[in-house]
């Protein structure tokens, strides 16, 4: 700690991008004090933060002063504030759209408050996937619970107007390969494909559907065969997975855990 942060080391405010609860608890077992907030441009910039002495990990904590918070119906983020600007510069259509008569800015986020007015995010209102039964999933919480696997790099949830959701995953390689190892197994040349390597993968995805209601459980999967990187279009400049572009390069193979 102090050859990383100094003798005067007091706590860190982790923003901008949701910080896995695994990577909090990381912090806080090594008694780092990482306080998760949360805000957007519109809200300048911030609307919640944890406080000091009470942080929830895996919550970006309460509403600041003077800033109203309140869940919709469907689960929508809506602000008001002081802070919370009152349109976009010349864009009325745009403004009509994340403004509500009452004045209230919907953030396009999902969450939930807990009894102390704790706010979790769980995904984006334009992520939701609705299936052929009518019910909302967000996948960003599935997504994030895959993704704790030391085998797995990155998780996709598919569903939209499906009976079911299934999974697309993409391997750590290092450290399936270092399992293997420990294992003295001889896999296939392509890892993804070794029998071994699927078994492992299903219990991790079996570990993950113990902890779903019904209707999230994921029925299928398939580990895809690929290294996502900024160049191959697969990752952004921040390195977060564009599903969409996933999904057009392995669209036969995932439309195919459908059948049957």
């Amino acid at each position: 700690k102090k050859s990383l942060f100094g003798n005067k080391f007091s706590h860190l405010i982790s923003g901008g991008a949701k910080l896995p609860v695994n990577v909090a608890e990381f912090f806080a077992a090594l008694e780092i004090n990482v306080y998760e907030g949360y805000g957007l441009t519109e809200t300048c910039v911030a609307t919640n933060v944890n406080l000091i002495g009470k942080n929830k990990i895996g919550s970006v904590g309460p509403a600041m002063k003077e800033v109203e918070l309140r869940i919709a119906e469907d689960g929508e983020i809506l602000f008001k504030g002081p802070n919370i600007t009152k349109g976009y510069y010349n864009r009325p259509q745009a403004t009509a759209a994340s403004w509500d008569e009452e004045g209230w800015f919907h953030t396009g986020d999902i969450g939930r408050l807990d009894e102390e007015g704790y706010l979790y995010i769980t995904g984006r209102k334009k992520e939701l996937i609705v299936t052929a039964g009518g019910k909302k999933i967000a996948p960003a919480p599935i997504e994030e619970k895959l993704q704790a696997s030391p085998y797995i790099s990155y998780a996709l949830v598919f569903g939209e107007g499906q009976s079911h959701c299934v999974a697309g995953i993409i391997l750590d390689k290092e450290t399936v390969s270092a399992w293997a190892k420990q294992q003295r197994l001889m896999l296939a040349s392509v890892i993804e494909e070794a029998p071994q390597v699927i078994e492992l993968i299903k219990a991790e995805v079996d570990k993950v559907n113990a902890s779903l209601s019904r209707h999230e459980v994921l029925k299928k999967f398939a580990i895809l065969t690929i290294e996502p990187s900024v160049e191959n279009g697969l990752l952004t400049p921040s390195f977060k997975l564009k599903k969409n572009a996933v999904y057009k390069q392995f669209a036969a193979q995932i439309d195919a855990l459908y059948v049957g």
